[in-house]
């Protein structure tokens, strides 16, 4: 596998990412040390029997002056928070999320736990080749000298913490009413062996409803696929009963799958496995439906509509998003008075765009990602409870929520192959937006490297080279019926084949 680089981090294989991890280290190392002269760094991994080695190699190249705490098994959100409440200089996020056990890969954070910026992501790649290229080993010993200060322990316990601070983001008096509502149903979470195992365990024993925990056992590995979807998860939700609720997380736990019994309309429509547009559509029914919108003044507004966002406080009637989410979100958004924002694929973008707009929430529909303001980072766990805070406020189960949601088929290829580099990348999308422009449609934001989104009468069809596995090229088309979104994707898949045929020439 090819090493892929890119704002959302770096991932390969173990063996491929072994040789790069010096001069990642010393490059992360040297950002850090742009900010502080003796910065400290948080570093957690999810259960990837790659990861010890890699901690080891990492830390060993930051350089001496960074302290280095080690906090061992987390979710990616548990890290970011633990950055946050340690008034850490930054962090480093071992995992490759969905992909295969034998893949893995470095998130680097800064100190409000995001990821880096584009331009600082961008600007620490850079460095790290320029190190390759001069030979790590001299320069790092010349230089930064080797090796970290390794810090034992932080001030509170990372899960407990993590925790107490995602239940102090319900609106008072939720949990009591969550308990009532889910006296006589059964909530099921999946961790998959994966980091959120510990936090399912705590849940299962404090949330005080009928929870069960399954494939919770690291030791044990992944007993699923290993990227929760419809058809990873097809056998687990045909067994639900009517009163359950199926929670499915990732390996990382920043996402979270929700499965449904049979019996509502949406089931029968869209199946078990709710996608993740149309999870982040209950998340912005849930954050902009909420009764009680604030009116005060407030100096941040971009205009009159605001909303009491619980855990943060006055924020604008607005959600961020990135440019593969469904517009159903928007229908959602719209029909509370909400302002909707549409920014450039990558996490980091969705966040700072939300900082940057006081949004009431943000996220990722095409991977279902949600995205409080608080929390900086998609959290499977906050759109877990965030959906039990919602069937209890409307006494409806998921099922009877999603029927009453806007009508629309978003449908994916992930199976397209492209050169995995930039330019041959480049010259691909370059050639779509010829294709696509020359025919008179709307081009949304087009950009060569990140993707391209192309609006017609029917919907959307959406081009993008995967930024987490090398060589996957993806096409998404979004309308309001199931044909017509089937065609968007016939007609993208032919104009992606005449773009790469044209380029090869």
């Amino acid at each position: 596998m090819t090493l892929v680089e890119s704002h959302s981090g770096v991932r390969g294989t173990a063996k491929v990412l072994m040789p790069v991890i010096p001069a990642y280290a010393l490059s992360y190392g040297q950002w850090l040390r742009k900010r502080s002269m003796a910065p400290t760094v948080i570093i957690g991994h999810d259960p990837r029997p790659s990861c010890e080695q890699i901690m080891q190699s990492l830390m060993g190249h930051l350089g001496r002056d960074v302290r280095v705490v080690d906090i061992g098994v987390v979710t990616t959100p548990m890290l970011e928070h633990t950055v946050r409440e340690e008034a850490a200089h930054g962090g480093v996020m071992l995992t490759a999320s969905h992909n295969p056990l034998h893949h893995n890969g470095f998130k680097f954070l800064r100190e409000d736990g995001a990821l880096l910026a584009p331009d600082d992501m961008a600007g620490v790649i850079g460095r790290a080749h320029e190190l390759m290229g001069e030979g790590v080993d001299g320069v790092g010993a010349g230089v930064d000298g080797m090796g970290a200060v390794r810090v034992a322990r932080v001030r509170s316990n990372p899960g407990s913490s993590y925790l107490d601070f995602v239940l102090s983001l319900l609106p008072g008096g939720t949990l009591d009413d969550v308990r009532s509502f889910y006296a006589d149903k059964r909530v099921i979470l999946d961790p998959n062996g994966g980091a959120a195992c510990g936090l399912c365990d705590v849940l299962r024993l404090g949330m005080g409803i009928p929870l069960e925990v399954i494939h919770g056992s690291v030791a044990r590995g992944p007993q699923r696929g290993i990227e929760p979807n419809g058809r990873t998860l097809a056998a687990i939700v045909s067994t639900l009963g009517p009163k359950d609720l199926y929670v499915g997380f990732d390996f990382d736990a920043d996402r979270a799958e929700l499965g449904i019994p049979v019996g509502s309309k949406f089931a029968s429509e869209f199946g078990q496995v709710v996608s993740g547009q149309y999870v982040l559509g209950l998340m912005t029914e849930y954050v902009l439906g909420r009764k009680g919108a604030a009116t005060g003044p407030n100096e941040n507004v971009l205009d009159a509509q605001l909303v009491n966002v619980p855990g943060i406080g006055i924020r604008n009637r607005t959600i961020v998003v990135n440019d593969g989410t469904s517009w159903l979100v928007k229908d959602v958004a719209r029909r509370h008075g909400g302002r909707y924002v549409e920014v450039g694929t990558g996490e980091i973008n969705v966040v700072d765009t939300m900082i940057d707009q006081h949004a009431a929430l943000s996220g990722d529909g095409s991977s279902s990602g949600f995205i409080h303001p608080a929390t900086r980072c998609r959290d499977g766990v906050m759109t877990w409870l965030y959906t039990l805070a919602l069937t209890a406020e409307r006494g409806q189960d998921v099922g009877g929520l999603l029927d009453s949601m806007p009508r629309y088929y978003t449908l994916r290829d992930d199976d397209q192959r492209c050169e995995p580099n930039q330019e041959a990348v480049a010259r691909v999308m370059g050639a779509l937006q010829d294709y696509y422009s020359g025919r008179g449609y709307e081009l949304s934001r087009p950009d060569r490297f990140s993707g391209l989104k192309v609006i017609m009468d029917e919907g959307w069809v959406w081009f993008r080279a995967s930024a987490t596995t090398a060589g996957q090229f993806r096409i998404y088309s979004d309308a309001r019926s199931k044909p017509a979104a089937e065609q968007l994707l016939e007609d993208g898949r032919a104009a992606y084949k005449q773009a790469v045929d044209a380029t090869r020439d």
